[in-house]
């Protein structure tokens, strides 16, 4: 059984965003409620503690404890901070396996592998490039030697 985490360049890419995106709110507050003080400063120090609290402390702890497990004979996902989830498939109710790759996702972490069974999905995200695709040829190889062996 091989165990695989979620990305760190993942982690880093979304915490420029989420920046990005904090600063992008707090110039337009200043922007458009400049006549408003006492509410433009509240909105800013809601912005910026969502950043802090969603950035810098739960994004980092969901990546840390969150882990996939491949075996020959089921495939487990571990997520979640507050709320633990654990979602176990067998490998060999796997019907079809997606592998989702975005432009320049040796850079980002955005790689998925999406587990297709009759009656349930399992999503893992957040891979680097190489797990994803390890992940999905193990998967492919164990579906087609079914196929093989039904022949």
């Amino acid at each position: 059984m091989k165990k695989y985490y979620m990305d760190k360049t993942c982690m880093s890419f979304l915490r420029v965003i989420m920046f990005c995106i904090a600063i992008s709110l707090i110039l337009i507050t200043k922007y458009f409620l400049y006549f408003i003080s006492t509410i433009m400063w509240i909105i800013i120090a809601i912005i910026g503690t969502s950043f802090a609290v969603f950035g810098l402390v739960w994004l980092p702890l969901y990546f840390e404890r969150g882990s996939f497990m491949v075996s020959r004979t089921e495939i487990i996902r571990n997520t979640g901070f507050f709320i633990r989830t654990r979602q176990i498939m067998k490998t060999e109710a796997v019907q079809y396996i997606s592998l989702i790759m975005t432009p320049f996702s040796k850079y980002t972490g955005f790689n998925f592998v999406v587990l297709h069974a009759l009656g349930g999905t399992i999503f893992l995200p957040f891979l680097s490039k190489s797990d994803a695709e390890e992940i999905s040829r193990h998967i492919n190889l164990s579906i087609n030697s079914r196929k093989e062996e039904k022949a």
